[in-house]
């Protein structure tokens, strides 16, 4: 990092002009303001690319495809690494981040872990640098070409199978699997599929486990601060070589993803008015307007007795 802020500093004295980089002397405020700013602007793109280096790391030990580390292999990296793999059973399901599922065969969940809050630098009290989140880059992709906050289950096939992501190729062919479940999510919504609930997620970590999080229950989960990360988040010595030492049964259902069939939407959509009514409202509205119109005109020539009505009364009639 002081690397890389040094280079920075460097490069912006030689494309600004501003001195000669490579004499010494005092260094102007303006422009150690105008390097500050760079700094804070340009950091997250370097951050992240320590969160590559974290996510090639995991995919390393990847359990077959799932976007799952074994906790046995979590852990026995983290005895050879100083920093990498060490929080404990305990803070890694608060963080969401650990499949229980079976519980004879822990792992590790990779984008829940990558974008836990123990992975992003705080920097101050308005906001935190974390790792990229490529999902919504996905999902951006996809709400752009339907354009709609709820689709058809074809329009969302369709565009899926050609969107492609860092570790998966497109075009490909949606598993069936992947079909019944957004057929599934389909029929508790009405036959179209909302973009912006849990459901979607869901489908969308099963579509690209490595780069979209699963999405956990409401209540669930409760990060801890930095406070409680900076006191006693890790796993000990002892927990991490108990448990890297053990051997997980793997079986046929082993690579299977879990699924957890309870919807929260981000905002409840909004009924559909039914066509009848609404055409027949429109019916009532158009002929109440006629008749308040022809009304004037009744009552001024009844006024006129019948006769021609003057260009003072048509006048203010209009």
């Amino acid at each position: 990092m002081e690397m890389w802020s040094k280079d920075l500093d460097q490069t912006l004295q030689f494309t600004e002009h501003a001195r000669n980089p490579f004499l010494g002397g005092q260094v102007p405020y303006k422009h150690s303001l105008s390097m500050v700013q760079e700094l804070g602007h340009r950091f997250a793109a370097f951050q992240n690319l320590e969160c590559r280096s974290l996510k090639n790391a995991l995919m390393d030990i990847e359990f077959k495809g799932t976007g799952r580390v074994l906790l046995s292999d979590f852990y026995r990296v983290g005895l050879q690494e100083e920093w990498l793999f060490q929080e404990s059973t305990d803070s890694l399901r608060r963080l969401g981040a650990l499949d229980d599922t079976d519980p004879k065969r822990l792992s590790v969940v990779i984008p829940n872990y990558l974008h836990s809050p123990t992975n992003c630098m705080r920097s101050s009290g308005f906001y935190s640098i974390c790792c990229f989140n490529e999902c919504e880059d996905l999902l951006r992709s996809l709400e752009n070409q339907l354009r709609e906050p709820i689709a058809k289950l074809d329009d969302i096939l369709e565009k899926v199978s050609l969107l492609e992501s860092d570790t998966v190729a497109a075009p490909r062919n949606i598993s069936s699997a992947l079909q019944a479940r957004l057929k599934q999510i389909g029929e508790m919504h009405g036959g179209r599929v909302p973009l912006h609930g849990r459901l979607f997620a869901q489908w969308m970590h099963h579509a690209y486990p490595r780069e979209c999080l699963f999405p956990p229950v409401s209540g669930s989960t409760s990060p801890p601060s930095l406070d409680e990360w900076l006191g006693s988040m890790e796993a000990t010595r002892e927990e991490m070589e108990r448990m890297s030492s053990q051997v997980e049964a793997v079986d046929a259902a082993a690579t299977s993803l879990p699924w957890i069939e309870i919807e929260e939407l981000v905002a409840p959509a909004q009924p559909a008015k039914p066509s009848t009514p609404s055409a027949c409202s429109r019916s009532v509205v158009a002929i109440a307007a006629m008749v308040s119109l022809a009304l004037p005109f009744l009552h001024a020539k009844k006024l006129a007795g019948g006769k021609e009505i003057d260009s003072t009364a048509q006048r203010f009639l209009v």
